[in-house]
């Protein structure tokens, strides 16, 4: 899958979990689905571009990788969140 393919659909998963609260209210719909589907290739693709991390796509991270770097303390707290991500990017070479 092209990085533009990946753009697109990273664009939709976004614009169909904006004004979501739940991953659980949003996992049915194609674009979630088709960006678990591509797995890896969206993680690389999502450090690669620095993409904005919402809890959304944090949670599809999760899903993709089976990890979940996000320490306890950080739990819903976004900005440390994100650090927790970008550090499990870091050690994983997505940066």
């Amino acid at each position: 899958m092209s990085d533009a393919e990946i753009a697109s659909l990273v664009r939709q998963f976004f614009a169909d979990t904006n004004i979501h609260c739940s991953m659980v209210s949003v996992s049915h719909k194609p674009s979630v689905q088709a960006l678990l589907a591509h797995g890896m290739p969206v993680v690389e693709y999502v450090f690669r571009n620095n993409v904005q991390l919402t809890y959304h796509l944090m949670d599809a991270l999760a899903t993709i990788t089976g990890e979940n770097p996000i320490k306890p303390e950080h739990a819903g707290i976004i900005s440390e969140m994100r650090e927790d991500w970008h550090q499990w990017a870091a050690a994983h070479n997505y940066r």
